[in-house]
């Protein structure tokens, strides 16, 4: 009985952990940066870079750099767009 409690239970923190990467957004940053940045960022071009989720980064103390901000803002608009095409 034990044995299945705790087989279920790991179950349970399993897929809750696989979900929760599965919808985590990764940012980028360098080491020793104060900001982060999308994938393809300009500032990221030929130097050393250290991938996480942005929760990490925010807890780092990190803060979103002006290119990332104006990336997510196109993202939104791309798909707001996209739905209100979709939408005729």
């Amino acid at each position: 009985m034990i044995k299945k409690l705790f087989a279920v239970l790991l179950g349970v923190v399993f897929s809750a952990m696989l979900v929760s990467s599965a919808f985590a957004e990764f940012v980028y940053a360098t080491p020793h940066g104060k900001k982060y940045h999308h994938e393809n960022s300009r500032f990221l071009v030929n130097k050393e870079v250290v991938k996480m989720t942005k929760e990490e980064a925010e807890e780092k103390g990190l803060m979103p750099s002006k290119d990332y901000l104006k990336y997510q803002e196109s993202l939104q608009t791309d798909s707001s767009a996209k739905t209100k095409s979709t939408k005729k």
